[in-house]
């Protein structure tokens, strides 16, 4: 029988997303090799400034996305959600009073399923932050419930 001594692993995760689970491999015994196949960056902020705007939500999608958000621009906002746990945590990390009853579930569909269950979209304006080549369900879900997004 195999052991994880036995293991050899390729961890393609960003550099600064990786470095936890290849610790915890190789405190296992496992021979590692963490190659990552993407780099996260900040998007460039051209045209980004909503610091004299007001939205009824702000959304992040990612922990990387709140990780980058150019926080002297962000705008006034009455709510704030996080997809997924660990977007959750990294909101709290930075001070984000998040909204108090989070969509169960990880992804755009359950977020989506709760802001409909909910009456949350309607007539709503909303700030998506999200990486780009992020998934387009969210947004055009948001816009088929009837929320006015940027």
């Amino acid at each position: 029988m195999k052991t994880i001594l036995d293991w050899h692993v390729l961890v393609t995760r960003p550099l600064h997303q990786g470095k936890g689970l290849v610790k915890m491999l190789l405190q296992a015994g496992a021979q590692v090799y963490h190659v990552p196949t993407i780099e996260i960056l900040a998007l460039k902020l051209n045209d980004w400034d909503y610091s004299d705007k007001s939205f009824d939500w702000i959304i992040w999608t990612s922990a990387n996305a709140v990780a980058f958000t150019p926080w002297k621009l962000l705008p006034n906002y009455k709510h704030a959600l996080a997809i997924g746990p660990a977007t959750a945590r990294v909101c709290r990390e930075h001070e984000v009073s998040l909204f108090r009853d989070l969509p169960k579930g990880t992804d755009s569909e359950s977020c989506l399923k709760w802001m409909s269950d909910h009456g949350l979209c309607q007539n709503k304006s909303i700030l998506l932050i999200k990486g780009e080549g992020c998934r387009h369900l969210l947004k055009e879900g948001i816009e088929h419930l009837g929320g006015s997004l940027e």
